[in-house]
């Protein structure tokens, strides 16, 4: 009947036919190489790294909440692209990326090699200048080695956007296989999907073609935006490695570093000074 939303194949089969006739789509592999370089560095001008957290942050009664911890704190500096990543590797290390890279660059001037310790802890050191396993790194991976950005991430996925709250993943895979071989496609929250595809070359052209591409839905049509995906694992350098048994001691010896609802340890109460002031 009028105004009746078309099945899912017919729905796809449509958009596919649009897609596919936008010059991305129509010249596969043109210019992708470039194309990736520049989002590598884009992505790594946005990207922080952070490592040696506050004792009672990754004590292990308070693991599940470090995600939110580090997530609330990066927000008073501006808005997340995508939740923190968190490596359980020793050291515990997490990646952030901003949506600007004014933001990120703020971040990290003003919490890198910021003193962790609590007031106690300070004072059984009889106020002794922090060791660097007790300050707090932040780095924006494209300031450290490796010619990179300190970035290691997959190529060949894409992050999907404002995708109508209607489509399924079956049915973003279906669409997406017109540029290449999918391997998977998985909902991350609603109205966005994650796909990886095959190849390199793929996930190239699909993100040039999808982005910017109208769908309809229900209430009408929604402007898809397309990014690449980036699961950041950077690479560790000498200067951020440090004694884990240190970290280890240090959570015991903090009155109630095992507590998630203690409040935020004292680093966090230091920024919210500044940023207040």
């Amino acid at each position: 009947g009028a105004g009746a939303v078309p099945t899912s194949t017919t729905r796809v089969s449509a958009v596919a036919t649009v897609a596919a006739s936008t010059p991305a789509a129509v010249a596969p592999g043109a210019g992708v190489g470039g194309l990736f370089q520049s989002v590598d560095s884009d992505v790594a001008s946005r990207t922080l790294r952070m490592s040696n957290f506050p004792a009672s942050w990754v004590a292990p009664a308070a693991s599940n909440h470090l995600q939110t911890k580090i997530r609330n704190l990066l927000e008073k500096f501006g808005t997340l692209e995508q939740p923190p990543t968190i490596s359980r590797a020793t050291p515990i290390s997490a990646t952030a990326t901003f949506a600007k890279a004014e933001a990120a660059q703020v971040a990290a001037k003003t919490l890198h090699n910021v003193d962790n310790r609590t007031e106690l802890e300070k004072r059984k050191a009889d106020h002794a200048k922090p060791q660097d396993h007790e300050k707090f790194c932040v780095k924006l991976l494209s300031t450290l080695g490796g010619g990179d950005g300190g970035m290691v991430a997959p190529r060949n996925r894409i992050r999907i956007s404002e995708v109508p709250g209607e489509w399924s993943a079956p049915d973003i895979e279906e669409l997406c296989r017109e540029y290449g071989p999918v391997e998977s496609a998985a909902p991350d929250g609603l109205g966005h999907f994650i796909i990886t595809f095959g190849t390199e070359a793929a996930a190239g052209v699909a993100q040039a073609a999808l982005h910017g591409l109208e769908l309809q839905g229900e209430d009408g049509f929604n402007t898809l935006k397309c990014e690449f995906h980036r699961v950041l694992e950077p690479r560790l350098t000498d200067d951020d490695a440090y004694d884990p048994e240190a970290g280890a001691d240090a959570a015991q010896q903090v009155p109630g570093s095992g507590d998630t609802d203690s409040g935020p340890p004292h680093l966090l109460f230091v920024d919210e000074v500044q940023l207040s002031t």
